[in-house]
């Protein structure tokens, strides 16, 4: 059984089907990237798997049931950041960060993750008691992914982390997935962003219309006619 194993799962907003019997597996320690269009169900899809909303089918994680409400699962190890950051604006940087060791399974852990999360991301101790409304949003981004890090995740869900970012800062918050995953956090990444999305991924899906329309690993799907096409920008030649 793979460490994350999403089977047949279906989600829907009253008559309208979200997700229609959707499966995906993640191995311990891949980056499984989820792209496709606006509306094709990436975020309804973390979001089951995280446990914000109801489903239909089954979620194992590391063996066992994903626990359902999202508090539940977050107690799991799963933890998510939301599309559009969600960070706590009218309060500290390091409140923000406090509020995200609530989780954490080991509270004697709390100073350690603390410490480690303020060498990964040395401006937020340099501004730790600024509000984190007042952050950029490339350091309001890093602050939420830094509170998603302070409960010690084993699976990390990236919910459009480029999201209204400059290409410059889109590109630090990249290496930084990649440098939380080869900590050993298993990542979750839905994202619009087709290409560098799939250049980080060991194995990526395709979504539309809530169902996957193709899958394969993050090298083999750049080199797809079709996905190329279509996410990337590619024009047939004339």
């Amino acid at each position: 059984m793979a460490y994350l194993d999403v089977n047949n799962i279906c989600v829907s907003y009253g008559r309208n089907q979200a997700l229609n019997n959707i499966s995906m597996k993640a191995e311990k320690g891949q980056i499984v990237t989820v792209i496709g269009a606006n509306g094709a169900g990436k975020s309804t899809l973390i979001n089951a798997i995280s446990g914000v909303l109801r489903y239909s089918g089954k979620i194992s994680f590391d063996g066992k049931p994903l626990p359902y409400p999202a508090y539940k699962a977050a107690c799991s190890g799963v933890i998510q950041i939301p599309e559009g950051r969600k960070i706590f604006p009218n309060i500290s940087v390091a409140e923000n960060l406090i509020l995200g060791g609530y989780a954490l399974r080991d509270k004697s852990q709390f100073e350690s993750r603390l410490q480690a999360v303020y060498e990964l991301f040395p401006v937020l101790k340099d501004r730790k008691e600024q509000a984190g409304g007042s952050l950029s949003g490339g350091e309001q981004q890093m602050l939420a992914i830094s509170r998603g890090l302070m409960s010690n995740p084993s699976l990390l869900l990236l919910d459009e982390p480029s999201l209204g970012l400059a290409p410059l800062v889109i590109r630090d918050v990249f290496n930084l997935i990649k440098t939380v995953n080869a900590q050993g956090v298993t990542v979750i990444l839905v994202e619009q962003n087709a290409k560098q999305a799939l250049e980080l991924a060991d194995w990526a899906y395709v979504l539309e219309n809530g169902v996957f329309v193709a899958e394969g690993s993050g090298e083999d799907l750049l080199a797809d006619d079709v996905v190329r096409r279509a996410y990337l920008g590619v024009r047939d030649a004339t």
